[in-house]
């Protein structure tokens, strides 16, 4: 049976995908979020925190150049300290992210209680999620309005459909978080998000972005969604061949 079916089964037969750049200038940032318009997607994440006012102008290259045809995402990855964090929420109040990603240190989830309270921004929490424990604690700090869990950080597939379990009892939405995945990890990716509906909203992917993968057939996007496999198991196999070639000795 499909992994999806496994967990209690499909509630989608396609996932939507985020797309995910890096830092861009203002000019940049534009025309790539007119290229993933162009190819279908309609989320886009963006890379962040090397300055806070390299930061707004990418944000706001975004918006010139495809408005609201795009949701909008940024991660600075822990960057910034809870007042630096504070004041580019303040100024991008205007630009209506869809969230702002992990802005700020993973501990104490005090700080990010308090970014907050001092921001229309939602703020997501990404590092300061390890594992189902750690999402409870993350609810009873009311500390994030959304939660991205990662398969190699929480442990594996069961550990965030748990986490997806949780999000749903709470009515947070959750996102699975990626690192330029290869073909088996976006598998687990899509069967946790076919089978939880938590993951309601795009998830993060760079799949779009690999010139080869270990699999024998390659995992295809339209319109910026992927099917879900509905063979056995994870739906996919390895080409031994691609394995030997892109081994590291």
């Amino acid at each position: 049976m499909p992994v999806a079916q496994l967990l209690g089964g499909f509630i989608r037969k396609e996932i939507e995908l985020a797309a995910c750049m890096g830092i861009q200038c203002y000019e940049r940032a534009g025309e790539l979020a007119s290229m993933y318009v162009e190819q279908g997607f309609t989320t886009l994440k963006t890379k962040a925190g090397s300055d806070a006012q390299e930061d707004f102008d990418m944000v706001r290259g975004v918006r010139d150049a495809v408005g609201d045809k795009l949701k909008l995402r940024i991660d600075p990855n822990r960057a910034y300290s809870p007042q630096q964090a504070a004041e580019l929420a303040k100024r991008l109040e205007q630009y209506d992210l869809e969230y702002f990603e992990q802005p700020i240190p993973a501990e104490p989830l005090s700080d990010a209680k308090w970014l907050r309270e001092q921001t229309s921004v939602p703020i997501a929490l990404n590092e300061s999620v390890v594992g189902p424990d750690t999402v409870s604690q993350i609810f009873l700090a009311d500390a994030a309005s959304h939660i991205l869990p990662d398969t190699h950080i929480a442990g594996g597939i069961l550990p965030c459909v748990k986490i997806g379990h949780l999000c749903e009892a709470a009515n947070v939405p959750c996102i699975m978080h990626c690192g330029h995945d290869l073909g088996p990890k976006t598998a687990a990716m899509l069967h946790i998000a076919a089978a939880c509906p938590a993951y309601s909203l795009a998830n993060d992917c760079t799949y779009y972005g690999l010139v080869d993968d270990i699999l024998q057939e390659p995992f295809v996007i339209r319109n910026g969604r992927m099917k879900v496999p509905t063979t056995p198991g994870l739906g996919i196999e390895g080409d031994i061949e691609k394995l030997e070639h892109y081994s590291i000795a």
